[in-house]
């Protein structure tokens, strides 16, 4: 710029006029994560910040000033390169406590960051647990209480202290046992921190104490455990009726014994469902009947089935004892055929059965186990004649192929006076049974024969 007074003289001078648009730059904060302190602490947090143009005005942190404590370059604007400080008080609950960080220049233009740190207020928590003992995956021991832990090897007492903040924890721990010196431990390391010892049969007193980085200090008071070293299988036997059928569907049980000096539990399974039971003794075997609807056999028909009993104690020891049966609760039905036919000069009539009979032979028959009624004349089977009658299993199925009759006075007669008639036929239903047992439903049938003469009977 220029001054002229009214005589003509003058005066210049020139200034150079930086124009500034640039945020400063936070370079770092302390303390970083994760940073710890105790609740209701004073502690200091530090910011590192640089702006090379108008130069650092102000620094906050969590809305205190920062006071300047270090700086490398100034230039006529101020501080260019500098570090700040500020005291701060943390909350006096747990949890993460954010501070927001601002720094402005002499422009000013502004740039933000926080600093997190986490506040711990509590002590730290003492957990003791005896894993993969027995059948449960681990058993939880609470300060104060009795316990009974089983194992089939020496079981493992694991003792450990966790903290809320990721400090230095120190866990102390003696397990005595009644009848000797005790046994102690102690380990110092970042949270969790971890004590464990093998445990024989015997019984234990288990305390423990943990301290953290700030002072807070747990107690695990005296707990009770007895352990039992358990090595032998527990008892286990289990029978069921060979065959289910009609007969007995309602009746039939599974007969079993399940003992064991600590036992824990039994199961039924049969046709892949489980039903819980209870301990039984030798001298006093237990029964479950085998219609329970849980193992859902009345859907079942024509298959062998397996029984198992699963016998647990307390120290994860199994024994299993299993048996089959034979499950068939449909009875079999017969069906005649209409025509008499003719085969090697002889005439045959032929009752089919539905299934697979039991004892298919004529010489197991009576006589009167069948009767044929012709408007109140009788016949009867000649079980004699056992080149002319049949009473086979043919392809899974029964069949009774007649050609001799015998009358009621014992006279021996074919087939032929059934031609062209109505004639009942009834069977014996408990000589003529499946092999599961099951008797005929229905023994009994009325059929009219065709006339061997029309159509002629053929050989089927």
């Amino acid at each position: 710029y220029k001054v002229e007074d009214m005589a003509g003289y003058s005066k210049s001078a020139s200034k150079v006029i930086g124009f500034d648009n640039t945020k400063p730059v936070i370079v770092s904060t302390t303390p970083t994560a994760p940073a710890t302190v105790a609740g209701a602490a004073t502690f200091t947090v530090t910011v590192h910040a640089t702006d090379n143009l108008s130069a650092i005005e102000s620094v906050t942190i969590g809305g205190v000033s920062a006071t300047l404590t270090t700086k490398t370059s100034t230039n006529e604007y101020g501080v260019l390169n500098g570090t700040y400080a500020a005291t701060l008080v943390a909350p006096n609950t747990s949890g993460y406590a954010t501070y927001d960080v601002a720094v402005y220049d002499n422009a000013g233009n502004e740039a933000t960051g926080s600093v997190r740190v986490f506040v711990d207020v509590t002590a730290p928590k003492i957990t003791a647990k005896f894993a993969g003992t027995g059948v449960t995956p681990s058993v939880t021991v609470m300060p104060g209480k009795t316990y009974t832990v089983y194992a089939k090897n020496a079981a493992t007492l694991t003792i450990t202290a966790t903290d809320d903040s990721e400090s230095t924890v120190t866990l102390y721990a003696t397990v005595a046992k009644f009848d000797s010196t005790p046994w102690s431990s102690n380990s110092t390391r970042i949270s969790p921190t971890t004590i464990s010892t093998p445990l024989n049969a015997n019984t234990y007193a288990i305390t423990a104490w943990a301290t953290d980085a700030f002072g807070h200090e747990a107690t695990f008071d005296v707990a009770t455990v007895t352990v039992v070293i358990d090595t032998t299988s527990p008892t286990a036997t289990l029978s069921v009726p060979s065959t289910l059928n009609v007969a007995n569907f309602d009746t039939a049980v599974a007969t079993y014994t399940a003992t064991d000096a600590n036992f824990k539990a039994a199961t039924l399974t049969i046709n892949g469902h489980s039903l819980a039971v209870g301990q039984a003794s030798v001298s006093t075997p237990a029964t479950v009947s085998l219609n329970a609807t849980t193992f859902k056999l009345s859907a079942v028909n024509g298959t062998t089935v397996t029984a198992t009993l699963t016998v647990l104690d307390k120290a994860g020891n199994l024994t299993t004892a299993t048996d089959s049966f034979y499950v068939d609760t449909v009875a079999p039905t017969m069906s005649v055929n209409k025509t008499l036919y003719k085969s090697g000069g002889s005439y045959y009539l032929d009752i089919q059965f539905s299934e697979y009979m039991k004892d298919a032979t004529i010489t197991n028959l009576a006589s009167t186990d069948v009767l044929f009624d012709v408007n109140g004349v009788y016949y009867y089977l000649d079980t004699n004649a056992t080149q002319a009658n049949s009473y086979v299993n043919d392809m899974g199925k029964g069949l009774l192929h007649i050609s001799q009759l015998l009358t009621t006075s014992g006279a021996t007669t074919n087939v032929l006076p059934l031609a062209g008639n109505t004639v009942t036929i009834t069977l014996n239903a408990t000589s003529f049974v499946d092999s599961c047992g099951n008797p005929l439903t229905k023994n009994s049938t009325t059929v009219t024969f065709k006339n061997v003469s029309s159509p002629n009977p053929v050989n089927p």
